[in-house]
Formats: structure tokens, sequence, C-alpha cells
């Protein structure tokens, strides 16, 4: 559902990634960290499989995100699992179609407001600016204008259909458990509601997280599919 917006937000972390190839996308950004997209409709050999896993794993931090579990058992990644030079995790992708959505759970928090938050993110995250040239950024603050958290959303639109990529989702330690991150995706849900008709609210959640995995189900997203996402230590 959102492997390749996943993807795209990670190219555009940087502003100087450097892309090696489209299909299947292979990029290193500017941290010289290598990264490989797999698709599950792209059909790779296994020559040219192996030659790519081969040169994303020659660089010193490189990750792999792919929907085939299969690769796990790829030589050249059971080498680096075997060796302790790598890990692996899980992702739900979960998604919500906003044109099926009848009602909308209010997204009003007592003490609490919702707003932009592109110049807060400049300031705030220099190193990261690059981001809101591309992506929109919502900030939540209490009644004393302290900063409890924020979400990143990347938008795509194709024939017709828009996208949004919750490409980041964020509360401070101390304000946690006090319904800020569902405030967040509430809000976000709320303004493509009104704009859109056809839509799709799309993120990522680690498998081991059931407390936020129970909270998106109970704002009605639901999950798709399971990413694998391999990378060094």
């Amino acid at each position: 559902m959102c492997l390749d917006l996943v993807a795209k937000h990670f190219t555009l972390t940087s502003t100087n990634t450097k892309i090696h190839s489209d299909s299947p996308l292979r990029f290193t950004d500017g941290d010289n960290h290598s990264w490989l997209f797999l698709d599950k409709q792209q059909a790779i050999d296994g020559d040219a499989l192996q030659q790519l896993l081969e040169e994303l794993t020659s660089t010193p931090k490189w990750s792999t995100n792919t929907y085939t579990k299969a690769l796990i058992s790829h030589p050249a990644i059971m080498t680096c699992l075997q060796n302790d030079t790598a890990t692996f995790d899980m992702l739900y992708t979960m998604s919500i179609d906003l044109s099926k959505l009848v009602g909308i759970p209010s997204m009003q928090l007592p003490g609490w407001r919702v707003e932009d938050g592109r110049d807060w993110f400049r300031q705030t995250y220099p190193d990261k600016a690059n981001l809101v040239n591309h992506e929109s950024v919502l900030l939540i603050r209490d009644d004393a204008d302290n900063v409890g958290g924020f979400l990143l959303a990347l938008e795509d639109t194709q024939a017709g259909l828009s996208r949004v990529y919750i490409s980041d989702l964020f509360v401070f330690e101390e304000y946690r458990r006090k319904g800020l991150a569902s405030a967040l995706i509430r809000s976000l849900i709320k303004g493509y509601h009104t704009q859109k008709s056809a839509c799709i609210v799309c993120l990522t959640v680690f498998c081991e997280n059931p407390g936020a995995v129970a909270a998106y189900f109970k704002l009605g997203l639901k999950v798709d599919d399971v990413i694998w996402v391999i990378g060094s230590k």
C-alpha cells in the first residue's frame, strides 16, 4: 500500500541523496547509508538480486525494505545475520480509506491545539529541514505553548487517488499516554476528509508495538501488509 511512499520519504530526508537505480529503488543518502526497496510486483532474477544485495551490504550502513519474507533467507542476507552484523524487524502497513469514512471521532483534546508546524520543525531539526519542502507538519501545543509532539505527512496523487503517508509521528516522553498521537492523526484525517473524497491515509508501525497498533485500530485504520526491514547494526 505505501512502500513506495516510505521509499520516497527517505530519499527526501537528505538534500544530497544519490539514486543508483529506479526499479528496484536503490540509493545512498547524505550519511552514506545505502537503501534498497523491493516491491512485491518486481521480478528480479537471482543473479541480479545477488549483485544488488552484495552492493548493498558492502557499505557500513545499509537497509533493505521488502514485502517478501523469503529475502531473509538469501545467502547475502543470511551471512550478515549469522555474523551478527545485521538485524531485522517487521512493520505493519496500515491504512484508512477516507471515501468510506462515515463519522470522524472528535479531534478536540482539552488543553491542546493542533497547528501548522513547518517553522517549528525547521528550527528544531535543521538537519532535516529539507523534509518541510515536501511534507506537511502538524504540531500539537498545550495552553502554555509547550510542544507535545508532531506529525509529518507526505502526499502523493496518482490517477485521481490521493495517498497520504504519515512518515513520522512523535510525542515527547513527558506528554505520552495523553492522547496526543491520536489527536494529531484525527486532525490530519479531518483535514483530508474535508478536502478530498478519494484519499487513503496510511502509516507503518512496528509489529512488536501492540499498544500503537490497537490505538490505530480505534481510529479506523486496518492492517494491509507486512514490510520486512533488514539492515546493518
